[in-house]
């Protein structure tokens, strides 16, 4: 019974063992089995090859995209709206029109009324809307009338076409590049009214002006030919075939230079020269007028030939100016000789008719400019600003020929000198909006009935003022 025991025990050992080495073989195989059914290597790369080439196609999609809406983007007209006005341009920049408009408020009290019209009153001085522009880039473009004072007229309307920032030519109805505070813009001067060197200076006129500036600013210049405007004057016509001949060259030396404190200097002479010739209805004469806007100079004219003085010859006119403004400081002074040959009957002369101004002022809370004062922080309640604040201060003078008188004007109706000073306050909420305050004299040499001075002019001129 023994044998046959250990027999069985012996066998169920080699089973056992058998078993063990078999699951594992098995094992193996399924895991083999399993391997030899999944992708291949080959067939991972192929796989990643078709992504990268989907993932390129969705990148050049995204590129056409963006490609495309650039493209609308240079069709999309771009509007505007700030402190210079209301634009829609294009977006390259090179085609745009503005809107744009000055308003201004005056008041105008007589401290001593002389009984030669001067009343006190409110006026509309300045209402112009206007449109300008650029289109292509190289062709700019202004029309500006004014509604101020009860009348419309045609200030501006010209062309400039922009050959290179040194050449470019002006044509239609310009300021003639003459008088320095003149070409001021109304917006941005100091006074309320511009100085008396500015009676002798003409106004707007028709004509074509070459102009440019050189060295990004340093050197500026006009050369133009004009039908030519009396003392003061603008015309949308002329009454002959004479023209007058313009030219100006404004020059900023210290502009590129390290010396902050000259930067602002500017320097320049500015003249006219031409032949003119007028008649009983357009005599081709100015009459000149105070801070205050009344005339205290006029040529003899009743409306007849034998008693009407007319423009009836040569005609220059020159002027040395300048200004400098550093910081809160500015200055500006010009002098201007007006020469005309008149006559009345068969006598005739050059009447030789002279000008000057000095003008200071000084701005707290901006830089102080020629242009535009900007101030560093606009009134705001919230946000704590007060806007800037000038003061400035000027004398001038106005002389007129004596050998004016008394062939060819009245010396009981009109001065031979008008000698002005005056003081401005002036509080410039923002860019846009300023209040204006001044107080002008001006006494005279002769003009009166009696033979005597004619009486001095005191005068307070107020302005409320909105520029965009």
């Amino acid at each position: 019974m023994k044998a046959p025991i250990r027999k069985s025990w012996f066998l169920l050992g080699i089973s056992l063992i058998a078993l063990g080495f078999s699951q594992p073989a098995a094992a193996k195989a399924r895991r083999a089995k399993t391997v030899s059914q999944g992708p291949t290597l080959q067939e991972y790369q192929q796989r990643l090859e078709e992504l990268e080439q989907k993932q390129k196609v969705l990148e050049r999609n995204l590129e056409l995209k963006e490609e495309a809406e650039k493209e609308k983007a240079k069709e999309r007209p771009v509007v505007k709206a700030g402190s210079g006005g209301i634009s829609i341009g294009s977006a390259d920049g090179n085609n745009e029109i503005r809107f744009r408009g000055l308003v201004q408020g005056d008041a105008r009290f007589y401290l001593d009324r002389d009984g030669q019209g001067a009343v006190n009153t409110f006026i509309a001085r300045r209402v112009r809307p206007w449109i300008e522009g650029r289109f292509a880039k190289r062709w700019e473009f202004r029309i500006m009338p004014d509604f101020g004072e009860g009348k419309v007229v045609l200030q501006d309307a010209w062309i400039n076409t922009v050959i290179f920032p040194e050449f470019k030519i002006q044509v239609g109805k310009i300021k003639t590049p003459v008088g320095l505070e003149r070409l001021e813009g109304a917006a941005d001067l100091h006074f309320v009214e511009r100085g008396l060197p500015t009676q002798l200076a003409p106004n707007r006129d028709l004509g074509i002006l070459l102009n440019g500036e050189v060295l990004e600013g340093v050197f500026q210049y006009h050369i133009g030919v004009f039908n030519g405007v009396p003392d003061g004057a603008s015309a949308d016509f002329d009454l002959n075939n004479s023209k007058d001949f313009v030219g100006r060259v404004y020059a900023h030396p210290f502009k590129k230079t390290s010396v902050e404190a000259a930067k602002g200097f500017g320097i320049g002479v500015s003249g006219t020269l031409g032949h003119q010739s007028g008649n009983e209805k357009d005599p081709q004469l100015p009459s000149y007028k105070t801070t205050g806007q009344q005339t205290f100079f006029k040529y003899l004219n009743d409306g007849t030939a034998a008693g009407t003085v007319v423009a009836s010859g040569r005609r220059w006119r020159i002027s040395p100016q300048g200004y400098w403004y550093y910081k809160g400081f500015g200055i500006l002074g010009e002098y201007i000789v007006s020469s005309q040959n008149v006559s009345l009957g068969a006598a005739s002369a050059d009447i030789k008719n002279q000008a000057w101004q000095v003008a200071a002022s000084y701005v707290i809370g901006a830089d102080n400019s020629f242009g535009r004062i900007k101030p560093k922080k606009p009134l705001g309640w919230k946000q704590g600003g007060t806007g800037a604040f000038e003061f400035g201060a000027r004398y001038n003078e106005l002389k007129v020929d004596k050998d004016a008188f008394p062939t060819f004007a009245d010396p009981t109706k009109s001065a031979r000198k008008a000698k002005a000073w005056g003081v401005a306050f002036n509080w410039i909420l923002n860019e846009n909006a300023k209040f204006m305050l001044d107080f002008e004299q001006t006494r005279f040499d002769g003009g009166a009935a009696a033979g005597g001075n004619r009486k001095t002019e005191n005068v307070i001129l107020n302005r409320y003022q909105l520029a965009f």
